[in-house]
Protein backbone atom coordinates (compact mmCIF):
# COMPACT_ATOMS: atom_id res chain seq x y z
CA UNK A 1 0.00 0.00 0.00
CA UNK A 2 1.44 3.71 -0.84
CA UNK A 3 0.76 6.35 1.54
CA UNK A 4 0.13 9.38 0.40
CA UNK A 5 2.51 12.50 1.56
CA UNK A 6 0.76 15.69 2.86
CA UNK A 7 0.94 18.69 0.09
CA UNK A 8 2.05 20.90 3.40
CA UNK A 9 5.21 19.22 4.81
CA UNK A 10 6.84 21.76 7.52
CA UNK A 11 9.59 23.21 5.46
CA UNK A 12 7.61 23.50 2.42
CA UNK A 13 5.29 25.31 5.10
CA UNK A 14 8.08 27.29 6.61
CA UNK A 15 9.61 28.61 2.98
CA UNK A 16 5.63 30.01 2.69
CA UNK A 17 5.96 31.76 5.45
CA UNK A 18 9.44 33.69 4.46
CA UNK A 19 8.49 34.36 1.35
CA UNK A 20 5.20 35.82 2.06
CA UNK A 21 7.32 38.04 4.98
CA UNK A 22 9.04 39.02 2.23
CA UNK A 23 6.59 40.11 -0.04
CA UNK A 24 5.19 42.20 2.84
CA UNK A 25 8.44 43.84 4.02
CA UNK A 26 7.64 46.37 1.42
CA UNK A 27 4.05 47.38 3.13
CA UNK A 28 3.37 50.24 5.44
CA UNK A 29 4.24 47.03 7.81
CA UNK A 30 3.87 49.62 11.25
CA UNK A 31 4.21 47.42 13.95
CA UNK A 32 2.56 48.69 17.90
CA UNK A 33 5.00 49.93 19.85
CA UNK A 34 6.87 53.24 21.75
CA UNK A 35 9.01 54.88 19.43
CA UNK A 36 11.30 58.10 19.73
CA UNK A 37 13.08 59.85 16.69
CA UNK A 38 16.51 58.78 15.35
CA UNK A 39 17.51 60.60 12.55
CA UNK A 40 15.93 63.34 9.51
CA UNK A 41 16.55 64.05 5.93
CA UNK A 42 18.95 66.83 5.29
CA UNK A 43 15.86 69.11 4.90
CA UNK A 44 14.88 68.82 8.06
CA UNK A 45 18.32 69.24 9.95
CA UNK A 46 17.97 68.25 13.31
CA UNK A 47 16.27 65.38 14.83
CA UNK A 48 12.97 66.39 16.18
CA UNK A 49 12.17 65.43 19.74
CA UNK A 50 9.38 63.94 19.25
CA UNK A 51 7.80 60.29 20.35
CA UNK A 52 5.75 58.03 18.81
CA UNK A 53 3.39 55.44 20.18
CA UNK A 54 1.72 52.90 17.44
CA UNK A 55 -1.57 50.71 19.09
CA UNK A 56 -2.84 48.78 16.46
CA UNK A 57 -3.99 51.72 13.76
CA UNK A 58 -3.99 54.66 16.05
CA UNK A 59 -0.32 56.75 16.19
CA UNK A 60 0.25 59.76 18.80
CA UNK A 61 3.45 61.83 17.89
CA UNK A 62 4.28 63.53 21.12
CA UNK A 63 6.26 66.71 20.94
CA UNK A 64 7.28 68.73 24.27
CA UNK A 65 3.57 68.86 25.76
CA UNK A 66 1.82 68.16 22.61
CA UNK A 67 -0.03 65.61 21.75
CA UNK A 68 -0.85 65.01 17.65
CA UNK A 69 -3.41 61.65 17.22
CA UNK A 70 -3.33 60.38 13.93
CA UNK A 71 -5.25 56.75 12.91
CA UNK A 72 -3.45 54.90 9.64
CA UNK A 73 -5.08 55.24 6.09
CA UNK A 74 -5.34 53.49 3.20
CA UNK A 75 -1.93 53.81 0.80
CA UNK A 76 -1.98 55.11 -2.63
CA UNK A 77 0.64 54.76 -5.13
CA UNK A 78 3.42 52.03 -4.86
CA UNK A 79 7.07 54.22 -4.39
CA UNK A 80 10.36 53.04 -3.25
CA UNK A 81 10.59 52.55 0.76
CA UNK A 82 13.14 50.13 0.93
CA UNK A 83 16.00 51.11 -1.38
CA UNK A 84 17.22 50.44 -3.71
CA UNK A 85 14.57 48.56 -5.00
CA UNK A 86 11.90 47.43 -2.57
CA UNK A 87 8.27 48.55 -3.20
CA UNK A 88 5.47 49.20 -1.22
CA UNK A 89 2.64 51.69 -0.20
CA UNK A 90 2.91 53.81 2.55
CA UNK A 91 0.22 54.05 5.13
CA UNK A 92 -1.86 57.80 4.70
CA UNK A 93 -1.76 59.78 7.79
CA UNK A 94 -3.91 62.21 6.57
CA UNK A 95 -4.04 65.46 6.83
CA UNK A 96 -0.87 68.09 6.99
CA UNK A 97 0.95 68.09 9.86
CA UNK A 98 4.62 69.04 12.00
CA UNK A 99 6.98 67.61 12.81
CA UNK A 100 9.47 69.87 14.86
CA UNK A 101 9.84 72.70 12.59
CA UNK A 102 8.78 71.15 9.63
CA UNK A 103 5.50 70.73 8.07
CA UNK A 104 4.80 67.24 6.14
CA UNK A 105 1.96 67.95 3.82
CA UNK A 106 1.25 64.66 2.46
CA UNK A 107 2.13 62.52 5.84
CA UNK A 108 2.45 58.84 5.48
CA UNK A 109 4.32 55.91 7.35
CA UNK A 110 6.18 52.98 6.37
CA UNK A 111 7.61 50.20 8.64
CA UNK A 112 10.93 48.70 9.02
CA UNK A 113 12.41 47.00 6.17
CA UNK A 114 13.51 44.48 8.06
CA UNK A 115 17.24 45.32 7.26
CA UNK A 116 17.64 47.33 10.16
CA UNK A 117 17.87 47.08 14.17
CA UNK A 118 16.05 48.62 16.15
CA UNK A 119 13.06 47.88 14.40
CA UNK A 120 12.02 51.63 12.81
CA UNK A 121 8.91 53.06 11.33
CA UNK A 122 9.27 56.00 8.88
CA UNK A 123 6.86 59.14 8.48
CA UNK A 124 7.28 60.91 4.76
CA UNK A 125 6.16 63.41 3.25
CA UNK A 126 4.57 62.02 0.19
CA UNK A 127 4.66 66.41 -1.47
CA UNK A 128 8.68 65.86 -1.23
CA UNK A 129 8.65 62.83 -3.82
CA UNK A 130 11.97 63.73 -6.33
CA UNK A 131 13.52 60.68 -7.75
CA UNK A 132 16.72 62.67 -7.96
CA UNK A 133 16.77 62.67 -4.81
CA UNK A 134 19.03 59.19 -4.31
CA UNK A 135 17.69 55.93 -3.36
CA UNK A 136 14.83 57.29 -1.26
CA UNK A 137 12.80 59.26 -3.14
CA UNK A 138 11.75 61.21 -0.30
CA UNK A 139 13.69 64.69 1.01
CA UNK A 140 11.46 65.18 4.36
CA UNK A 141 11.38 62.34 6.34
CA UNK A 142 11.99 61.59 10.60
CA UNK A 143 12.84 57.99 11.24
CA UNK A 144 11.71 56.65 14.39
CA UNK A 145 13.38 53.59 16.15
CA UNK A 146 11.69 51.11 18.93
CA UNK A 147 12.56 52.81 22.36
CA UNK A 148 12.83 48.74 23.84
CA UNK A 149 15.96 48.60 21.88
CA UNK A 150 19.09 49.50 24.38
CA UNK A 151 20.40 51.06 20.81
CA UNK A 152 17.87 53.03 20.49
Amino acid sequence: MVRARPLWTPALLAVAVLALAACQSGSANVASGDYRAFAASSEIGEVPPVTLTVDGTALTFGELDMLNARELGQGGEEVVVCPPDGRGVPASLGEPFSLGPTTFESPAIVGDCGAASPRRLTVIDLASADEAAGPFPFTRWVEFCDTTDPDC
